[in-house]
């Protein structure tokens, strides 16, 4: 994935307004963590049709509060995101996604391994940081779903640095 496209990812994924998501206040993270899901875990989950053999792998745990809980950031791999604003037109990764710890339980299937090596994921998570965003309460498959349609709904001419410029948004058809 081109590093042109992670701001826009990171900024779908920071709109509480996706069905599903919960967004929080800035606030600093307790340090109270009492999660199964701990960075490095790669997980098989309920995939969509014909990602079989995608992989989710954790990549920080973080306490919120006692209303969200723990926040599970994953990275996603082995996916076929259609994407417009990228050369091939397909992502087969999404280096961060924050999820409700019962979102996660509820998309899990397999333990496949707990030694699994981080993908860069920092940029999207101080992205998600930063701009406050919220936290999937719905099932991995159905997050992607959501990121691949929100990529196909808007065709972006260009983003500069690491800012977002919504002007240069254009709808597809």
């Amino acid at each position: 994935m081109t590093t042109r496209l992670l701001p826009f990812i990171a900024f779908l994924l920071a709109m509480p307004l996706l069905a599903g998501c919960i967004s929080g206040e800035e606030k600093e993270m307790p340090e109270k963590n009492d999660s199964i899901y701990q960075a490095g875990q790669v997980w098989s989950y309920k995939t969509r049709p014909g990602e079989e053999d995608s992989t989710l792998i954790i990549v920080k745990t973080e306490y919120y509060d006692e209303v969200i809980g723990n926040i599970i950031h994953i990275s996603v791999s082995g996916v076929r995101i259609k994407n417009p604003n990228v050369e091939d037109g397909i992502n087969d990764n999404v280096p961060h996604m924050p999820f409700s710890e019962s979102a996660i339980t509820a998309s899990v299937v397999e333990l496949i391994d707990q030694g699994g090596d981080l993908p860069s994921f920092e940029q999207g998570y101080n992205m998600w940081k930063s701009a406050l965003g919220g936290v999937f309460t719905i099932q991995v498959s159905e997050a992607i779903e959501g990121v691949e349609l929100g990529l196909n709904q808007y065709i972006i001419p260009e983003m500069t640095g690491n800012r977002f410029d919504s002007s240069s948004i254009s709808r597809s058809n």
